[in-house]
């Protein structure tokens, strides 16, 4: 009796464990599939002889993992997520479930054996942190650059202040229109003034009233703008005004402004000279003029000579204001050659003023020439001062120096302009110090490439 119980109780055992066994089988085949159809598209396996069975013309399928598990860790197309032997697969219809990323294999290497290799590495590690600190500033400075080049305004064209060019054109068509208006009704005048009565020893009207005309334009040539110019540094995503009018949009002056920057920035000589030549010398030429005509017509030749000395020197001199004029004209050229493109970016422009101190310079230098000399009482006695050969010699010499020198000058600078560089950099500045080395090279490239 016994024995037949514990007969019974092996068999109920044997039939539970089986049951168990079958149960935790079906469930764990319901617990995982290898996703449908996944290969891990090694198809090179089919060069092997024999073929392996687990080879399709895909590549491997995931059974092949069952007998080289080695192989999930580092096999293609990520077993690890797709073969239940290498803990991936699905029990919904292909859908793969949230695994780890791929473990990193670490590959052994014949370096891992050579003496000395762990230290070198510590020491490898050292010098890489000692270059990340000494690159820290410079990554500082790389990363204002890219901020700058990511701005709006990055390589927009500089602003200019002053008048539109459009004002501008307009206005120089009326001082024209003026002065020849001016001109033809002078010459009308003196047309019929000659066919009325006999010619005089007087100055011409068309003479005067040019004269008269270009005086008049001279008030808002001194007194109205000139030129407006401005310069950007475009240095690495930078946009920084290098010209002299600080908190200004551009340096935007007429002449008497212009004076007053140049004796600011210690230009004391270009200030002086500007006086001079513009305000200076047009009124000396109005007070001999006036000279001139007050004696024109005495009896006294004393009085004649002075009228005619007063005359010649105002024709002397009358082109003196000039030079101002083409400096401006210079200036303006020689800020829009500095535009680089890339690196320097200049705008300028000419104004209203410019337009009225040139008509005043050219119309003053022709109706000065054209104003006659007196003559002098017993003209006919004169003796000439020097001997016709003589002249020539004289007239020779200073033909051959004029030539010469006009030659000279045609190859020589005649205006330079010249940027500090320390206004780059903090505290006038916003690159920073660490970025000086781009700069230089930029700028030496932009220059190389000027040169060329």
């Amino acid at each position: 009796m016994v024995g037949i119980a514990l007969a019974s109780r092996t068999l109920l055992l044997a039939e539970l464990l089986g049951n168990t066994v079958f149960a935790t089988a079906t469930n764990s085949s319901e617990a995982c599939e290898d996703t449908p159809g996944w290969t891990n598209g090694y198809t090179a396996c089919n060069n092997y002889v024999p073929v392996d069975p687990d080879c399709h013309k895909d590549g491997v399928v995931c059974h092949f993992y069952k007998a080289h598990p080695s192989f999930c860790e580092k096999g293609m197309k990520d077993p690890w997520m797709n073969c239940c032997t290498c803990g991936g697969g699905s029990s919904f219809n292909g859908q793969r479930p949230t695994q780890p990323p791929a473990p990193k294999v670490k590959m052994p290497s014949v370096l891992d054996w050579l003496p000395g290799i762990h230290s070198m590495e510590k020491q490898m590690g050292k010098m890489k942190a000692t270059m990340d600190q000494k690159l820290k500033p410079f990554e500082k400075g790389m990363h204002e650059v890219y901020a700058g080049l990511r701005q709006p305004d990055f390589n927009a064209p500089p602003e200019l202040e002053g008048n539109p060019m459009t004002q501008v054109n307009l206005v120089v068509f009326f001082i024209i229109l003026l002065v020849t208006i001016a001109t033809s009704l002078g010459y009308l005048l003196e047309v019929e003034c000659d066919r009325l009565s006999q010619p005089q020893a007087r100055s011409p009207f068309w003479a005067s009233a040019m004269l008269i005309a270009s005086y008049v334009l001279l008030v808002p040539g001194l007194t109205q703008v000139i030129f407006s110019f401005n310069i950007v540094v475009n240095v690495l995503g930078h946009r920084i005004d290098v010209q002299p009018e600080k908190g200004h949009v551009a340096c935007t002056e007429t002449i008497t402004g212009l004076v007053e920057l140049l004796n600011r920035t210690g230009s004391r000589t270009g200030a002086v000279l500007i006086v001079l030549y513009a305000v200076v010398v047009p009124i000396l030429k109005l007070l001999l003029l006036a000279l001139g005509e007050a004696f024109r017509y005495s009896s006294a030749r004393g009085c004649v000579m002075i009228s005619r000395t007063c005359i010649l020197v105002v024709q002397s001199i009358s082109k003196w204001a000039c030079p101002d004029m083409f400096a401006y004209i210079l200036l303006v050229h020689l800020v829009r050659l500095l535009d680089n493109g890339s690196l320097i970016l200049t705008a300028a422009k000419l104004d209203i003023g410019f337009s009225c101190f040139s008509v005043f310079c050219v119309c003053s230098t022709i109706s000065s020439l054209g104003i006659r000399l007196p003559e002098l009482p017993n003209s006919s006695a004169r003796t000439p001062w020097c001997s016709p050969s003589m002249l020539r010699r004289v007239t020779t010499v200073l033909c051959v120096a004029f030539v010469i020198l006009f030659g000279v000058g045609l190859f020589l600078p005649c205006m330079a302009l010249r940027i500090d560089e320390r206004q780059l950099y903090p505290p006038n500045g916003s690159v920073p110090y660490s970025a000086k080395p781009l700069v230089e090279a930029e700028s030496s490239r932009a220059t190389t490439d000027r040169g060329r």
